[in-house]
């Protein structure tokens, strides 16, 4: 297992149901993320991609208090990998995969928000598996574990 860090831009919308649903909220989101590794058991072997992040939420509130929620989320999401590219031996030679890569996965978050408007959570995408452009007997499977913080903009509703 090798582990690799990369910023990511996420947009989100939560909205929340009516007072008789209780504490369920919706939570599409599209996030953008670089995809970058070397792996060490194969020093030539690097990948390169960007990773766009499509997904749809159900969300429950466990502690609703005035100052602070917890929450928890449970999102299917479709992971699209654009401009995937591999390296073919020491020359630098990248191969690419031609055409954008859809598969299905599942994107659980945990988190805390405070006083309506900061929001931190632990959120992380199943693991899928990418096969080695440059040479097809070597697959690799990716995983997510992102820590989160996030602002929110309130808009409409009143403040309880």
């Amino acid at each position: 297992n090798t582990t690799s860090y990369s910023p990511s831009f996420e947009i989100a919308l939560r909205t929340y149901s009516q007072r008789n649903f209780g504490r369920i909220f919706f939570q599409p989101s599209l996030s953008v993320m670089p995809l970058a590794h070397t792996f060490n058991e194969r020093s030539t072997f690097e990948t390169k991609a960007t990773l766009i992040n499509v997904n749809l939420g159900v969300g429950y509130i466990f502690l609703k208090k005035s100052n602070i929620s917890i929450y928890g989320v449970a999102a299917g999401g479709v992971p699209i990998i654009f401009n995937y590219k591999t390296l073919k031996g020491t020359n630098g030679e990248y191969i690419n995969s031609g055409s954008p890569d859809v598969r299905f996965t599942f994107h659980p978050e945990m988190g805390l928000i405070i006083k309506r408007s900061l929001n931190i959570s632990v959120a992380g995408t199943l693991p899928f598996k990418l096969d080695f452009l440059s040479d097809p007997s070597f697959n690799y499977k990716v995983s997510q574990v992102s820590v989160v913080l996030r602002y929110a903009f309130i808009v409409g509703g009143k403040k309880k």
